[in-house]
């Protein structure tokens, strides 16, 4: 489970495992827990890979950058992050590809 001590060491580069925190993550609900770590992002969107629809909004959880959401999705095929600001690149994407349940 997500706690602030993870979300403060990926923020400050100190996390031993930070692709424990960060990425897709089935919760014990079967809901997915999407998670990102995107400095300067206004607004990070989930993106399906396949089809450009837009899959959720994370919601910052930190001012450093770190940003999550727990979607109702059961499986997640290919997903792109989507950072916009105007200190981020306007179209910056981060790719988990092949099939795999979270």
């Amino acid at each position: 489970m997500l706690n602030q001590q993870d979300i403060e060491r990926i923020c400050q580069a100190s996390h031993d495992d930070p692709f424990s925190v960060l990425g897709p993550h089935r919760m014990p609900d079967g809901r997915v827990s999407v998670r990102a770590f995107m400095p300067n992002a206004q607004q990070v969107l989930v993106i399906d890979a396949d089809s450009g629809r837009v899959l959720a909004t994370l919601a910052k959880r930190h001012d450093d950058g770190f940003s999550s959401v727990c979607s109702p999705l059961r499986f997640i095929r290919s997903i792109d992050y989507m950072s916009v600001g105007p200190m981020a690149p306007k179209w910056s994407w981060m790719t988990l590809t092949g099939s795999r349940p979270c």
